[in-house]
């Protein structure tokens, strides 16, 4: 993840969009070890998020001590954190989970939106401020869940798949620290609580502990073995009844159209479909209720 040091040069350091939904090559004058340094492995995920040592100069990458903009949010280069973290994951120098799907040509058919409301669907009640990137991730690594297998399990240039857990909080929706120790069902219900069959109101069962499993594969979107679980529904958009290819070793040197299936890895910030559903309509039903087990 390629993250500018000093915001206000970024645009004029980097000529040309190179697109970091995963491609191989990076263009401008900051490469890979001006942000993440040379003494960890760059896949990992750390770079300027965490680690900060007497030794590091990482702060500064991210804030601007006397040279924030007037209307700055915590001497951070724009003035909401959702703003400041578009800066780089905008898909010009690091992942853009809210860019990508328009930039290669898609239509977004659903978003969890930043910095316009509080209001959760199905949940019980409002979140205490704004929707903002710092609801769901701890940036500075202080309250983290731990490591799972992402759906793509990808890293830019990596050629083995990674487990990460996307800097996500395991204290989401102002819940205790080490509320939510492993992504799934509970971690979503963390907001969503009115979406779970032990709701106020009834809802299709959903598991209270499934984690989630579907790494690698679509199997896992028609496994009726145990309970559901939210990601067997709501995940990025694509077709269940294809063999998952998102192959890393033909993910980035440079990328070609890859993936297929899903096409868009940007769950659960955009999808193209409604709801941010995986499949729609009855072919979602269909993966799990088979038409020949129907009463």
């Amino acid at each position: 993840m390629l993250v500018a040091a000093l915001i206000g040069v970024v645009f004029t350091l980097i000529p040309a969009v190179a697109y970091a939904y995963h491609t191989d090559g990076r263009e401008g004058d900051y490469d890979c070890i001006s942000c993440h340094g040379d003494d960890r492995d760059p896949w990992t995920g750390e770079g300027p998020h965490g680690y900060y040592t007497s030794t590091t100069a990482k702060c500064a990458l991210c804030h601007t001590v006397h040279d924030a903009p007037a209307d700055s949010i915590l001497l951070l280069p724009a003035s909401t954190i959702t703003g400041s973290c578009l800066t780089c994951h905008d898909s010009t120098g690091a992942v853009g989970p809210y860019s990508q799907i328009v930039a290669r040509g898609g239509t977004v058919g659903a978003e969890h939106s930043c910095d316009t409301t509080t209001y959760v669907p199905g949940g019980s009640a409002p979140l205490p401020d704004l929707l903002d990137c710092s609801s769901c991730h701890s940036v500075h690594r202080a309250t983290q869940m731990q490591p799972f297998l992402r759906d793509t399990g990808k890293a830019f240039g990596a050629k083995e798949w990674i487990y990460s857990n996307c800097l996500l909080r395991d204290d989401v929706n102002d819940a205790a620290d080490g509320t939510y120790t492993e992504y799934g069902a509970q971690w979503c219900a963390g907001c969503h609580d009115e979406r779970t069959d032990w709701g106020t109101v009834h809802n299709h069962p959903v598991s209270q502990v499934a984690t989630y499993t579907l790494g690698r594969s679509n199997d896992g979107y028609t496994d009726t073995s145990d309970d559901p679980y939210c990601q067997q529904c709501h995940e990025d958009y694509r077709d269940v009844e294809t063999t998952f290819s998102a192959c890393l070793t033909d993910y980035g040197y440079p990328a070609p159209d890859a993936p297929t299936n899903p096409e868009y890895t940007a769950f659960p910030h955009q999808t193209e479909s409604v709801n941010l559903l995986a499949e729609t309509d009855d072919d979602l039903c269909t993966n799990c209720h088979e038409v020949s087990m129907l009463p």
